[in-house]
């Protein structure tokens, strides 16, 4: 075996190709004192088979194995491959991109990727990432192997028997660094029949080797347009099962045959057992019926209208509410599944906090509130088009729950028929499925509650403009005496830091969430903040009031309990110390998932 010499190895179908490759290979960098040569396989039958011919008929050391379409764009791709192999004689193979965490359906592709810097790949750090398999777009062997042509007699997983049969000789197989591509183009899997085929194949044959554990599942997180599901995935990723990320551009508020079609593809192609969201999505809900896959919703809003389409009594779904009352008004509606569950935090992601001098300048006070106003609301838009009655009945009732927070229902129940008619006429609902199906509680949810919440919020900001308080919002043109709107702060980076470095910071929940507890409370929590929340039938439930959080049931109590825990500090940091390790224990993302994996059978 000549060990100054490369041997590029291709299996071509016609003299295009061949001779694009030969004058691609004239455009490397030949390191000194080696040489290459190129063999073109012709009408072998299969990849494999055309590889080991060409093995037949080399001497090179190293052999260089690419797809018929690939152009190396690296002309350094030489030298880089002799670097690595130099530095650890016990690699034996060097790829473009591959896993070190085999998924358990066998296509690399699906799990967790090293290589060429994307979206849907991890970096390699130093001038390779060890791995288990890499991919076959190009291959990079150095020493004695074949393929085995018998078992992978067409164009899939080859590449997969190899870095098997490497592995069995205890060699190491790596990913090189790709801040600079070695090719043009990278492929993903072609789909069908045949490809199943030799997945299987592989499967049956190597999952012992490749330490997959046959009994775990495939999960899919959806990230929807309406929001990110970045915390469900850091929690997946904790168990033993494979996660992957699924970004289809799907909606929540559209259900299209061409989303239905494009979800239902990727399940199957993908090996998907489960789907995961925030919210319920109808679309994903119908695609995981038709597919034979399960549905695994967590709903953080309340009421969320889409639990008013029929697709929420498909039975691969299994819902999970963190407020009670909408618990009972899914299994009224018709669900087969559906469970109470708090929300939770990200406690992993808190702990790694570092708060510089400058967020400490910056984000230091006394309250802090982060949040709407709901200036453009519905109410303020239709108003002036209303009956007087009706107006009056409207407000009258907002007047009635204004500044309570006593854990009953204000808003519900109390609109005439003639009232609910007209609101839902003006408001141009009558096809809106909640709208139908409990005109009252769409009427309070869209208009009341949000105006309600305009209200209270602005009163609240009022009665704290005296203090050193900081409001982050989004909103724009707030004109309140006393009070500066701040940016908004990004969710994951700034905003545990907010929290952290505010004396007190404020909940105010919407009057539709009858019965749950807010994101932000738990958030909050997390990043070792006080919590002084409006009251919420299910607090007492989860914590202990005046030991690991603060209530308030009315605009008085509230300036009052913000002028002692202003003047208390050690009582105020005891209780922010108990509410963390509160959700530490009770309330975290892998404590939560884990429990809606088992309810769901997974």
């Amino acid at each position: 075996m000549n060990p100054n010499k490369f041997c590029f190895i291709a299996c071509i179908s016609n003299d295009d190709s061949d001779m694009r490759i030969a004058q691609n290979l004239c455009e490397l960098s030949v390191p000194e004192g080696y040489e290459i040569e190129y063999l073109g396989v012709r009408q072998a039958p299969s990849i494999a088979a055309g590889y080991n011919e060409a093995l037949d008929s080399t001497d090179a050391q190293y052999k260089i194995f690419i797809k018929e379409s690939a152009v190396i764009v690296n002309p350094d791709i030489l030298s880089i491959i002799l670097k690595i192999f130099e530095k650890d004689r016990k690699i034996d193979a060097i790829g473009a991109w591959g896993t070190d965490k085999m998924p358990t359906d066998m296509v690399i592709s699906h799990g967790t990727l090293y290589g060429v810097p994307s979206d849907i790949t991890f970096p390699v750090e130093g001038d390779y990432q060890e791995v288990l398999c890499i991919s076959d777009d190009i291959l990079v062997i150095k020493g004695d192997y074949r393929f085995d042509d018998s078992s992978f007699d067409d164009e899939y997983f080859y590449n997969v028997s190899l870095c098997a049969d490497i592995l069995r000789n205890s060699k190491r197989i790596v990913v090189a660094n790709q801040n600079a591509p070695w090719l043009s183009a990278y492929s993903y899997p072609n789909y069908g029949e045949s490809f199943e085929k030799y997945r299987k194949k592989a499967l049956e044959k190597y999952a012992s080797l490749f330490h997959i554990d046959t009994s775990a599942k495939r999960l899919g997180v959806v990230h929807l347009k309406e929001m990110s599901s970045t915390d469900i995935i850091w929690a997946l990723l904790q168990t033993r099962h494979d996660v992957e990320i699924v970004d289809l551009d799907i909606s929540i508020e559209r259900n299209t045959k061409e989303d239905l079609d494009s979800l239902c593809s990727y399940i199957s192609n993908h090996h998907l057992d489960a789907l995961f969201t925030y919210d319920f999505c109808p679309v994903i809900s119908d695609a995981c019926q038709k597919s034979k896959a399960k549905y695994i919703s967590w709903v953080y809003d309340s009421p969320q209208q889409a639990l008013y389409y029929d697709s929420v009594k498909n039975s691969c779904n299994y819902i999970f509410s963190f407020d009670k009352d909408q618990v009972d008004s899914t299994i009224k509606s018709g669900c087969p599944n559906v469970y109470y569950q708090p929300l939770a935090t990200n406690i992993t992601r808190f702990s790694t906090l570092h708060i510089t001098e400058e967020d400490r300048h910056r984000l230091s006070c006394d309250i802090s509130f982060i949040g709407s106003l709901y200036s453009e609301n519905i109410y303020t838009q239709i108003a002036d088009r209303l009956q007087n009655e009706t107006r009056k009945e409207l407000d009258c009732i907002i007047e009635s729950a204004f500044g309570i927070w006593d854990g009953k229902e204000h808003l519900c129940g109390k609109l005439s028929e003639a009232a609910k008619k007209e609101l839902i006429e003006v408001m141009n609902a009558s096809q809106n499925p909640l709208a139908q199906k409990d005109p009252d509680v769409f009427i309070h949810a869209a208009l009341s509650s949000r105006y309600l919440a305009h209200l209270e919020r602005i009163q609240i900001l009022k009665n704290m403009s005296g203090y050193n308080l900081h409001f982050h919002t989004r909103e724009k043109d707030i004109n309140i005496e006393g009070i500066t709107a701040l940016p908004i702060v990004d969710y994951y980076n700034e905003l545990p830091k907010a929290y952290a470095l505010s004396r007190i910071n404020l909940n105010i929940t919407l009057h539709s969430i009858t019965s749950g507890i807010p994101l932000r409370v738990f958030d909050i929590m997390g990043a070792g903040g006080f919590v002084l929340s409006n009251f919420q039938p299910e607090i007492p439930e989860l914590f202990e009031i005046g030991k690991e959080i603060e209530v308030y049931h009315s605009f008085d109590e509230l300036k009052e309990k913000v002028d002692y825990y202003l003047s208390h500090e050690n009582e105020r940091a005891k209780i922010a110390k108990k509410g963390r390790e509160k959700v530490i224990r009770n309330h975290t993302y892998e404590i939560s998932m884990n429990k809606m994996l088992k309810i769901s059978g997974l």
